[in-house]
């Protein structure tokens, strides 16, 4: 069971509010061709049935692991991918911290 209420990823989702923790996340993301909107869009439609495990780290923070099947929308040559995704909210608001995001 996540640790993350997964309504509240995917408003976040919905409203953007999505930062990325780290240089190498920007990285992977460009390197998939994906925009911002096209995580958010991927967020917002991960499913229960998606969640992986939960990380609990030692300064008793958690991030919840979700491996899902994207495909870009308005790109007819766009191909499945299979991410691994990375994500917390924010002291429970409706923000996301985004730690991995990659194939």
């Amino acid at each position: 069971m996540p640790h993350h209420d997964l309504e509240k990823v995917r408003e976040a989702a919905k409203l953007n509010n999505i930062e990325y923790r780290g240089f190498k996340l920007y990285r992977d993301i460009a390197n998939l061709g994906y925009e911002k909107a096209d995580v958010a869009d991927c967020i917002e439609q991960l499913l229960e049935s998606e969640f992986s495990k939960t990380i609990q780290y030692q300064d008793f923070s958690y991030d919840d692991v979700y491996l899902c099947s994207y495909t870009k929308k308005n790109n007819e040559n766009a191909v499945e991918d299979k991410l691994y995704i990375k994500l917390r909210l924010v002291n429970n608001f409706l923000s996301i911290d985004l730690g991995s995001f990659h194939l």
